[in-house]
């Protein structure tokens, strides 16, 4: 008899999966919400891409004088770019959702939820439910991006990132609210579109999480281009004045623009699931705690794309250089060292470290920004390895007696180790 797999989402992992199972015998249903393909990857990722090469053919066109060319000013033609992007959309939605169909898998439009550990319940369109029975579920539900209490996006001025593949009109001038990747993006595609860009820079420096000398040449070029650098400067609130936004710091800068975007990171699709319900495990931020094989604490219940948050498990940790050298392996985009005191397999000897790391948080700085500005302890510098050995070093003299206000820091440009209160 053929195991049924239910796979919760569309998105790129849900896809692979469901190809793999199906070709290895699986009865495979597919419960997609939104579009098949993926929301994060055909309303974040294609079109924003796709207008980053359209920005990139204006800037071309305006050095043109200089190849012994007439001077051109390209002007966007708003309603043939959405045309061309949603054009792109509609066919790789179309041609994923036909090759998912030519192998078997039954695509249900709708949302899901689980009704105990072995059945998802899919409520369609035109209210009616459908229960299905699962041997094994996968959640690839994905994230959504992360709206802050302090600001409520209208679609019009105040924007996520998913209103403006285009926006109703090109920005005049754009105040772009976080600098992580997703944020120096939006600066680099308005700037390039001919908008005036402002980003806000909680931290000294673009891209907090990657290399300086790389953020150096980025914000170099930034300022060639015109872009106003607010560094230092959180947004703690953005609203709207009639045909302008006002975006205020908590240092007091204000800035007045014709339209604001939030690029502050991510927020998973878990809430409203039933997995709280079926007895699976998540962590503070609603990402499902799994395994290194994407197995959550229900065994036959697995997490993929960015639903998940992966938990080392060493049962045999016994010696501090044992739990050191766990503490290294945890440099993953998802991993959080702070979920591994809820994990009940782990043994006496290393309870006492993982309850510290709870307790203080620690970080590596190749997590978001969310996480990273949560507090606690966090190492940084370019050999993650290293980062972990000396975060490791800290939490035992902490274990030792040693408050986190009893060690020493550096300034942060000259130290690999900063404790945050």
């Amino acid at each position: 008899m053929a195991l049924n797999f239910v796979i919760i989402g569309g998105g790129p992992a849900g896809n692979q999966a469901a190809t793999y199972a199906a070709r290895l015998g699986a009865t495979v249903t597919m419960v997609e919400r939104d579009v098949v393909g993926g929301a994060a990857h055909l309303w974040d990722c294609i079109p924003s891409k796709t207008m980053i090469a359209t920005g990139g053919a204006m800037s071309f066109a305006r050095r043109i004088e200089g190849m012994g060319l007439d001077m051109m000013k390209p002007q966007i033609d708003r309603d043939a770019l959405r045309e061309r992007v949603t054009g792109i959309e509609d066919r790789l939605a179309s041609s994923i959702t036909a090759q998912l169909q030519s192998q078997g898998i039954r695509i249900i439009k709708g949302m899901a939820r689980l009704d105990g550990p072995n059945v998802v319940v899919a409520e369609l369109a035109d209210g009616s439910t459908e229960r299905l029975a699962a041997d094994a579920i996968l959640v690839a539900t994905g994230t959504r991006p992360r709206i802050p209490e302090w600001c409520h996006p209208d679609g019009e001025r105040i924007l996520t990132t998913r209103h403006c593949y285009p926006p109703k009109e090109i920005p005049e001038h754009l105040v772009v609210v976080g600098s992580g990747v997703t944020g120096v993006e939006f600066v680099h595609m308005f700037s390039s579109l001919g908008s005036k860009v402002t980003l806000v820079v909680s931290r000294q420096q673009v891209l907090p999480q990657k290399d300086p000398e790389v953020a150096a040449v980025l914000e170099t070029d930034f300022l060639r281009r015109g872009v106003s650098l607010l560094k230092g400067a959180r947004a703690i609130s953005i609203d709207r004045e009639g045909d302008e936004v006002v975006v205020k710091c908590d240092d007091g800068r204000i800035v007045r623009a014709s339209h604001a975007v939030l690029a502050i990171g991510s927020v998973a699709n878990t809430d409203g699931l039933g997995l709280e319900a079926a007895g699976v495990v998540l962590d503070r931020s609603g990402y499902v705690t799994i395994g290194q094989h994407c197995q959550s604490n229900v065994k036959h219940i697995y997490a993929a794309a960015k639903t998940s948050a992966v938990r080392i498990v060493y049962l045999e940790a016994r010696t501090l250089k044992e739990i050191e050298y766990a503490l290294v392996i945890m440099t993953g985009n998802k991993t959080r060292a702070f979920t591994m005191a809820s994990d009940p397999l782990f043994s006496q000897e290393f309870r006492p470290i993982a309850e510290l790391a709870l307790k203080h948080r620690l970080l590596s700085a190749s997590q978001s920004r969310e996480y990273a500005e949560a507090g606690g302890l966090m190492s940084y510098g370019p050999n993650y390895a290293d980062n972990y050995r000396r975060a490791a070093a800290y939490v035992d003299k902490i274990l030792k007696g040693a408050s986190p206000g009893d060690l020493a820091v550096e300034e942060p440009a000259k130290s690999e180790l900063f404790i945050n209160g």
